[in-house]
């Protein structure tokens, strides 16, 4: 998450961040928590299971990029990324 809060700010006019929480136990409440422990400065909210199921979602931090139109535009990762590699998420999903 550090990688992604170190990039974003560059793209923060351009692009949107959305956290989906994937874990069924957890609340709305303790969802709002983490983020604002963490400082996330993005939307964080529960993902149904079917948008998880149907983004192939397998396991926690993984992220799939959905361009405007709501195609995905990049296949699910693992939380391996640094910052260079979410300044290139951003700019792909740009078209730069």
């Amino acid at each position: 998450m550090r990688h992604l809060k170190n990039a974003h700010p560059e793209y923060a006019d351009r692009v949107q961040v959305v956290l989906l929480n994937i874990d069924p136990l957890e609340t709305p409440d303790r969802i709002r928590s983490y983020r604002d422990s963490e400082g996330l400065p993005w939307p964080m909210t529960a993902a149904y299971p079917d948008v998880v199921k149907s983004y192939n979602v397998t396991r926690q931090a993984a992220f799939v990029t959905v361009d405007s139109d709501g195609i995905v535009a990049s296949s699910v990762k693992y939380g391996r990324e640094d910052t260079d590699d979410w300044r290139g998420v951003f700019e792909f999903l740009l078209g730069s």
